[in-house]
């Protein structure tokens, strides 16, 4: 697959590794930073000024975009190769003006484009072997008693406004994949504005009923911790955003049989999505 590149970041630079593993190739760039700490990944890429010419299917067969350095000319472009009806895979989330993001998906309606997010994790194996732990309590009960809370406490470092905002859309997904689509959602936080984000709780419930909780935490090593608290023993399964440390499901927990934990590349994964669109 032939791909062009529209700005990078450290999502998209997990499937340009990926991607020089296999037979995909980066044909053309837009956008970079020359001082990208992921510029190594771009040797011999041909750099062009403008992105237009991602709008032609015979230049690449898809757009990889990315987020840092998100400016004016990216959204437009992005835009209008959305209208174009082109193949995006995009970095989640690209922006947070939801404004700017409903105007994408009424065009995407209109010109039949593709834009994937990167969310690789709601295809991780734990994750449906956790949806379906709450939906078989749900239904006659599992080994642990009934699921009655889920909660997800996501440890970072930079707990400001924006960063707490942009990793909150990426794990809401992760919500809506263990409990449903939300139907409605509550938040606490500290009554000041200098605490406010860094402490942001975000309470959901979805169409399985049970309700589930989305906290900050600081922590300098990055990821998130998923709790399913029931009647009997809880589970608690440990997601670092490191890819190279595994997912770690407990080895205590009270199935006969618990899944081991296996090696779980990113950006492969987003990859192979984006060979199925």
């Amino acid at each position: 697959m032939k791909l062009g590149l529209f700005g990078i970041d450290s999502q998209i630079a997990t499937i340009l590794t990926a991607a020089r593993r296999q037979d995909d190739r980066i044909v053309l760039a837009c956008d970079v930073a020359i001082d990208s700490p992921y510029a190594s990944l771009l040797d011999g890429v041909p750099l062009e000024a403008s992105w237009e010419a991602f709008a032609d299917a015979r230049v690449c067969d898809a757009v990889l975009v990315g987020a840092t350095g998100w400016n004016d000319q990216r959204a437009e472009g992005v835009r209008k190769l959305v209208q174009t009806g082109r193949t995006l895979l995009v970095s989640q989330p690209l922006s947070l003006s939801m404004l700017w993001a409903y105007e994408i998906d009424m065009i995407c309606k209109d010109s039949g484009a593709r834009v994937i997010p990167y969310l690789p994790d709601r295809l991780h194996p734990f994750i449906a072997r956790l949806r379906q732990t709450i939906e078989a309590s749900s239904a006659n009960g599992e080994a642990q008693g009934v699921v009655e809370t889920v909660s997800l406490e996501r440890r970072m470092p930079d707990r400001s406004r924006d960063s707490v905002l942009q990793q909150l859309a990426r794990d809401a997904d992760l919500v809506r994949m263990l409990v449903g689509d939300p139907q409605r959602l509550s938040t606490l936080s500290g009554a000041t504005p200098q605490n406010a984000w860094g402490t942001l709780a975000v309470g959901f419930t979805g169409t399985s009923h049970v309700p589930i909780r989305w906290q900050v935490m600081h922590g300098d090593d990055r990821g998130l911790r998923v709790t399913l608290a029931g009647s009997g023993a809880s589970t608690v399964v440990d997601i670092p955003d490191n890819q190279s440390v595994l997912w770690q499901w407990p080895t205590d927990c009270s199935l006969s049989m618990p899944p081991q934990p296996v090696a779980f590349d990113r950006g492969a994964v987003m990859l192979a999505v984006l060979h199925h669109a």
